[in-house]
């Protein structure tokens, strides 16, 4: 993974990080999983990730005081159908895993 604007983010539980980054080999962009285990905090990835490689430019990464859903802002340029919005995904408690879930998407009112 390139480190410029990639984001990250820990589970409430501490097994497991996710970063919203740009694969240099695929060139593209993902959310990454990790599963973190050991005394000194070893990485591992998790299986089927990277996930969602729809995203275009993401700004922020945050998961909910349950520690059940992960949300990813993403400002891609459009005309892609998920520029400029919010995306949800549930995050599997025992694996890590996510599944992608609703798109908030900014409207505009017309002038």
């Amino acid at each position: 993974m390139e480190a410029d604007n990639d984001l990250a983010v820990a589970s409430l539980s501490g097994r497991f990080l996710y970063v919203a980054g740009f694969e240099q080999l695929v060139g593209r962009r993902a959310i990454f999983c990790f599963s973190i285990t050991g005394a000194d905090g070893e990485l591992t990835s998790l299986i089927d990730s990277p996930f969602d490689p729809s995203i275009q430019l993401p700004t922020g990464l945050v998961i909910d005081g349950q520690g059940k859903r992960l949300y990813l802002s993403d400002v891609g340029d459009p005309p892609p159908a998920t520029a400029n919005s919010i995306k949800a995904y549930a995050i599997d408690a025992s694996t890590g895993a996510l599944s992608v879930g609703p798109i908030f998407q900014e409207t505009r009112q017309g002038s």
